[in-house]
């Protein structure tokens, strides 16, 4: 069997997505997109940290993070990543 290959994080595309989801914040839809296209930076965060062990939690509690927490991005203060990393590390 081979490795599995790690989903990347794409800042641009998820910057677009958060965009659109600030000009409607009921589309759960899109809200779920954003939340699923974040996870490559989840496991990011959770590989800087070494919480291996308790992985999918942590996975799961940033993920939940994430969906209380995207009404807040303000398209005008910057990118993605930077609310996304902030939301997660916190």
């Amino acid at each position: 069997m081979g490795r599995q290959r790690k989903l990347k994080f794409d800042n641009d595309e998820v910057t677009a997505l958060l965009k659109k989801f600030s000009k409607d914040i009921s589309n759960i839809e899109l809200r779920n997109l954003i939340v699923e296209k974040s996870i490559p930076l989840i496991d990011a965060a959770i590989s800087k940290k070494g919480y291996y062990r308790v992985a999918e939690d942590i996975r799961q509690e940033c993920a939940l993070k994430i969906t209380k927490s995207l009404h807040n991005y303000k398209p005008q203060k910057g990118k993605a990543f930077a609310f996304l990393w902030t939301v997660i590390c916190n």
